[in-house]
């Protein structure tokens, strides 16, 4: 999550860029990008790019020199406008101690950062300070902002009448508010209404925090690391600040519209002035909006190449708006696609997702879900702790890393989705719906839904607890899925004297038959059968397509296949396995056929010999990932040998695909108890007993546990 620090600082460079006047954007997005690269530098994850802690060590101090300085530029330049003498010869200093890091022995850094957490505790009480004591004047000007009639009118700043009596009437004839309530009340709209009560708020959380980490290195060294925490509130801080501006216009709109019949001429000059801002910040807000789709659009990214798997999506997002000569389009429909490899076996991974919310907000999900998957992609093809997965641990990690990081919004980001990766040697489709429009199948000029019901809630639902699993679907030569949001259904149709919103869910079929399956088409089918009145975006993906003669090919392998196990398949069904085995690992040698390892598998099993049960079920699943009947073979054959991490391995990924299985799950119960982990052993036994109160097996397995 560190990333959204970077996230941010680039966002109000880019904001600087397109108004440098306001300078404060630079130091705070200055402040965003190093305090990025310092938090980093202390997690684990820097380890696996820099192999060298010296480098690490001297990019985190330099840093760390940095952030004071940076941070009181910010805070002077937006609440006084202007940079004094000695915090510019500060800076110069940090800039010195920066030059002087990689250059010093490690025991002079402890001399350099006791300076700079000296300086630093200074810069601290002299925020503080300058924040209270703007603070301060704007409750001033609050406090005397009325017009004599003894009455507050916040925004003003006229003198109070002094010869209006405590407790009297004024020249109006008004009585003047309580001193107690107009001090409270000109406290209150300066805390919200004005910069420096927006930054109280949030600064003076993070300050506390900052001194707590630098106490805490001399004191406690309980290594809590508060200040990250902090710098959320201090964000949070900006962000009302930003947005008391146009509040403040909003009012000035409202007060001309309660004086319309007296203030005709007066009117209308303010009104027009008025105008000048809501069209300044109509551009404003258009850039904005530009600096976000900048943000957003590499997201969108399709690094698939295959020979027997494509990927191709549409997007259009129903937001379009112009910023100067460029034309673009915002909103919440995400596509990409990516390839990586998986135990050594590649795959391609695809999503499909619609984020809530209109334009901003929508595009807000977008930024955080295709960094956090970008993240996890980049990770899965460096580490070796992914790319050793199963593919439907793989994706159940995926769902769960993007569950918890949405649902910390709290409920006001959520995320439809279908996420999915595809085995390119078998067409084998592994894939989670999350309250998305179901997935569609063309074979055979017919198109059809995959799905019959829903499986999981949109990302970032509360409360949302239970078993996860895989759904998996076989693609067969030739065989298209595509998969869109629910804009491609929220169409208005023309229905003559009426114009109705489709409420038909096939509707969408009929479509992708008509267009033959290709992606364009469709798109250009939906658009002439209505008006599209939300984002759109269908990802098409298609398994072998266009290639002549397939389906002979694979009658003529199976045929041939069937020859093949002939004469094991005599042997045993007349009883005589060694033989079978013999002749048929023989023949196995000479050609690796799925039919043959089936077969052996099963007179395996006959004369009980497990480790080539284990080996064979590996062939059969690795040649057809879809047959989990072999996956829970070997996890029992694993256990059989001794072999309890293989055994848990296979056996948690035929859970992800058969969550209520009662077999897979005696067989976890007992391999987790052999290898010692009872909690776990435990939990899968009363999962069977939720199901099958008297299963004798469940019962023995909990009775061995709690006898240890």
């Amino acid at each position: 999550m560190i990333t959204l620090y970077l996230f941010v600082g680039l966002y109000h460079i880019l904001l600087f860029i397109r108004r440098p006047k306001e300078q404060y954007n630079l130091y705070f997005g200055l402040f965003g990008i190093l305090l990025f690269f310092y938090l980093f530098c202390r997690t684990n994850t820097v380890f696996y790019l820099v192999d060298n802690s010296r480098i690490i060590t001297n990019v985190e101090l330099s840093v760390l020199f940095l952030l004071a300085p940076i941070l009181l530029f910010f805070m002077e330049s937006l609440l006084v406008g202007k940079i004094f003498l000695v915090e510019k010869i500060y800076l110069g200093v940090m800039l010195f101690f920066t030059l002087l890091v990689p250059f010093t022995p490690g025991t002079f850094y402890h001399d350099l950062l006791r300076i700079w957490q000296l300086t630093g505790f200074l810069v601290v009480v002299y925020i503080l300070g300058r924040v209270v004591w703007e603070f301060a004047k704007e409750i001033k000007v609050y406090y005397k902002g009325r017009e004599g009639d003894g009455h507050l009118q916040y925004g003003e700043s006229s003198q109070i009448h002094e010869d209006a009596p405590s407790g009297g009437e004024n020249n109006n004839g008004i009585k003047p508010e309580n001193p107690f309530v107009r001090a409270y009340k000109a406290y209150f709209y300066a805390l919200f209404y004005s910069h420096a009560g927006n930054l109280s708020l949030g600064f003076f959380v993070l300050s506390f925090t900052t001194i707590f980490d630098v106490v805490d290195t001399f004191l406690w060294n309980t290594g809590a690391s508060l200040t990250r925490y902090g710098f959320f509130v201090f964000v949070m801080g900006i962000a009302i600040s930003l947005a008391n501006s146009f509040l403040t216009v909003h009012q000035q709109v409202e007060d001309l519209n309660a004086h319309l019949d007296n203030k005709v001429k007066e009117r209308t000059s303010e009104l027009n002035e008025t105008l000048k801002k809501v069209s300044a910040l109509k551009v404003q807000q258009d850039g904005d909006y530009f600096l976000t789709s900048l943000l957003t659009e590499p997201l969108m990214r399709n690094e698939t190449e295959s020979s027997s798997v494509k990927i191709d999506f549409y997007v259009k997002e129903k937001k379009e708006f112009k910023f100067r000569k460029w034309e673009k389009e915002i909103g919440g429909d995400f596509c990409m696609a990516d390839a990586f490899s998986l135990r050594e076996k590649p795959y391609l991974m695809f999503i499909n997702a619609d984020a809530m919310g209109k334009s901003i907000q929508g595009a807000g999900g977008v930024l955080v879900l295709g960094s956090v998957l970008n993240s996890l992609i980049n990770r899965t093809k460096v580490l070796s702790v992914y790319n050793e997965l199963y593919p439907e641990r793989w994706l159940r990690n995926a769902f769960v890393e993007l569950q918890e990081i949405f649902e910390s919004f709290n409920g006001s980001m959520l995320v439809s989705s279908v996420l999915g990766l595809i085995d390119e040697e078998s067409g084998l489709m592994y894939f989670i719906n999350a309250e998305h429009p179901w997935c569609i199948l063309y074979r055979d000029n017919k198109a059809v839904f995959i799905e019959e019901e829903l499986t999981f809630r949109k990302l970032g639902t509360q409360g949302v607890k239970g078993k996860i699993w895989i759904q998996t679907f076989q693609l067969q030569a030739g065989d298209v899925v595509f998969i869109g949001s629910d804009g491609k259904d929220d169409i208005l149709i023309d229905a003559g004297e009426t114009v109705v919103m489709n409420e038909n869910e096939g509707l969408i079929l009929e479509k992708i038959e008509k267009s033959q399956g290709q992606l364009n088409p469709l798109v250009d089918i939906l658009k002439k059968t209505g008006e599209i009145t939300d984002d759109l975006s269908i990802l098409r993906i298609s398994f072998k397509e266009n290639t002549g003669g397939v389906h002979q090919k694979e009658r003529e392998e199976a045929q041939a296949s069937q020859r093949l196990a002939e004469p094991v398949t005599f042997l045993y069904e007349n009883g005589n396995y060694h033989d079978a085995l013999k002749k048929g690992e023989l023949l196995y040698k000479e050609k690796a056929d799925l039919d043959l390892a089936r077969l052996l598998v099963q007179t395996s099993l006959k004369l009980k010999d497990y480790t080539r049960v284990f080996e064979y079920s590996q062939e059969v699943y690795r040649k057809n990932p879809e047959d989990s009947k072999y996956i829970y073979l070997a996890s029992l054959s694993a256990k059989v040998n001794k072999n309890f991490k293989d055994s848990i391995d296979l056996g948690e990924r035929f859970r992800l695909r058969d969550p209520e299985n009662i077999n897979n799950l005696i067989n976890l119960a007992d391999a987790y108890r052999l290898s010692g982990n009872m909690e776990r052993a435990e939990k899968m036994s009363k999962e069977v007993l939720r199901q099958e109160h008297m299963n004798e097996n469940a019962r023995k397995i909990l009775a061995l546990i709690h006898k240890n």
